[in-house]
């Protein structure tokens, strides 16, 4: 249903691959190849019955590099739940020789078994792409989350208890990293009405140099 594709060079087996599998039961599975000679490695496996006739939100982040970054997360539109979550912070994006990458989306079925070819649908919609740059962020704790409401944001946007107690000024960058807003004086809520729609990124930061990033959409 979706590659990540090598371009030029080693080219021949996309780098990452999520496909179903037939089997008892059938699967939704997550393939990485980091070259030709590496062979493939299932780096994730779930159950396919809960995607099955359910719209999916799925988001994908590529740092890409010989040492990049790869995750993806998989979830069930009507209540969120995870469905699939896979998260690689050091692991081969991009091939020595390759000119880029790109993503493709589409059924691929192999004609070697005709038998088990069938009528199927897969249904995609909004779209976001987005080539970002580097932010050099850390976040301040892996169990500490960063709330902000409403996201997507309408007009005025509202902090959470936790970003008003750490932090004391915000950077807010569009999807090309271009910086659009900056306060140094944060207080409960600030005015967001003039951004266009689109995804934006949101960095805190304190006086002792502690760092924490959120995603925001502006309707």
């Amino acid at each position: 249903m979706h590659q990540i594709k090598a371009v030029d060079g080693d080219d021949s087996s996309p780098i990452f691959t999520l496909t179903p599998r037939k089997g008892t039961p059938n699967k939704l599975e997550l393939i990485y190849v980091a070259n030709a000679s590496s062979g493939t490695d299932k780096v994730s496996i779930v159950n396919l019955l809960p995607f099955e006739g359910n719209w999916i939100d799925a988001e994908e982040t590529i740092n890409v590099g010989s040492s990049g970054s790869y995750s993806i997360t998989l979830k069930k539109h009507s209540d969120g739940t995870v469905l699939m979550s896979y998260s690689n912070p050091n692991i081969a994006t991009i091939r020595p020789d390759n000119t880029f990458i790109r993503p493709k989306w589409g059924i691929y079925r192999s004609l070697n078994d005709v038998g088990n070819l069938r009528d199927e649908a897969v249904r995609f919609s909004d779209f976001s792409i987005a080539e970002v740059a580097s932010l050099n962020v850390n976040p301040i704790s892996n169990n500490e989350e960063l709330l902000v409401f409403p996201n997507p944001i309408v007009d005025k946007l509202e902090f959470s208890d936790v970003i008003l107690n750490k932090f004391d000024c915000l950077k807010l960058y569009d999807f090309t990293g271009k910086l659009v807003v900056e306060n140094n004086n944060l207080s409960n809520q600030i005015d967001m009405s003039f951004l266009k729609s689109g995804l934006y990124f949101m960095r805190f930061s304190n006086n002792e140099y502690q760092t924490g990033s959120i995603k925001i959409i502006k309707k």
